[in-house]
């Protein structure tokens, strides 16, 4: 009998206020020379509307179709995801800005609930007190040794793509993605994670992904 937890989380997505009047505004300020440019609250507050209402639409499908892959469960029922604007994307904290717009939002939410789901399962939290697996050491005996950034986003990027292809079955998002890494200003260890993914069978790393985790026993069920 398969024992793995599936149940989804719950993603609450919320503008930040404490953020957006401190941190924020002083960034506003550093960046303009002095010139406030940021919108107001009430925009992003609806801002941050249209991002759930994009999501809503794809959730179930992307957090089962990710959990599934991998046979892992988020360790968290309640994942909080902070919106603020100037700040650059993070999955620890999961704080992303305002830049994408809401259908963008959903494949750059995607990215960082893979960092999430990776880092911090039913298997292994590598910021908890059951940290099982040196996932670098894994990462590096799969696909050798690289930049860590770049090590870090290689099984990333193999597992976004399968969302892409075989969950999503929208080829048109994974090239926009594409399309989006190689305008980056500095693409750097982004594309170069891109590239060695698209030399590959994403499908082969994915297994290969998902069995660094096969020998880890269940926290909790």
């Amino acid at each position: 009998m398969n024992t793995i937890d599936r149940k989804l989380p719950e993603i609450r997505i919320n503008f930040s206020p404490l953020l957006y009047n401190d941190e924020c505004r002083q960034l506003d300020l550093f960046l303009n020379n002095g010139k406030r440019k940021m919108a107001s609250p009430e925009k992003y507050a609806a801002r941050t509307e249209e991002y759930r209402k994009a999501w809503a639409n794809y959730q179930t499908v992307i957090l089962r179709g990710m959990t599934e892959v991998l046979e892992l469960s988020f360790y968290r029922p309640v994942i909080d995801v902070t919106l603020a604007p100037y700040f650059g994307h993070k999955s620890t904290p999961l704080i992303l800005n305002f830049h994408p717009d809401p259908d963008r939002f959903v494949d750059v939410l995607t990215h960082e609930l893979l960092h999430v789901l990776q880092t911090d399962n039913n298997k292994h939290q590598t910021l908890g007190p059951h940290s099982t697996i040196d996932l670098v050491a894994e990462w590096q005996k799969l696909f050798g040794k690289h930049e860590r950034l770049t090590l870090a986003h290689i099984p990333l990027h193999a597992l976004h793509k399968y969302m892409y292809l075989d969950v999503l079955k929208a080829p048109e998002r994974l090239e926009r993605e594409l399309n989006a890494v190689r305008n980056f200003q500095t693409p750097g260890a982004y594309l170069q994670a891109w590239e060695y993914v698209n030399e590959r069978d994403y499908r082969e790393m994915v297994d290969e992904i998902r069995n660094v985790y096969g020998s880890c026993g269940l926290l909790r069920s």
